[in-house]
């Protein structure tokens, strides 16, 4: 069973390390390790690390670009996170999808999840 609170409490934090990006208060580089670290402390209580980070479910794990609603945000078929430490999560605007694992990538994600899934909410 898992403990929603915590990730719910990190997501808080999660919050002001994403108005203090977008503020420029500090750089993308010290949000990732923030993000991510925040992430791995949901398993002090069995918590979900996507629910302490639900503040930046709309961003790219990689450039933290903001997606609207219905533009393309792929969701993690594969593991961007292992794979590139610069990464807050595994999910990837088109631009990084493409940077990160080409046309092949970009149209196995489609495959996997359909398109309708692979948009911003």
């Amino acid at each position: 069973m898992s403990c929603h609170d915590i990730g719910h409490g990190m997501n808080y934090v999660a919050k002001l390390i994403r108005e203090m990006y977008d503020t420029e208060e500090i750089s993308k580089e010290t949000a990732v390790k923030i993000f991510r670290r925040l992430q791995k402390g949901v398993h002090w209580c069995d918590g979900n690390e996507y629910e302490a980070i639900e503040c930046i479910s709309n961003r790219c794990g990689i450039c933290l670009k903001e997606l609207n609603r219905g533009e393309i945000l792929y969701p993690p078929h594969f593991d961007v996170k292992g794979e590139y430490p610069e990464a807050a999560t595994d999910y990837l605007c088109e631009e990084c999808m493409l940077k990160l694992y080409g046309e092949e990538g970009k149209e196995e994600t489609i495959r996997v999840y359909g398109e309708d899934r692979c948009k911003a909410e």
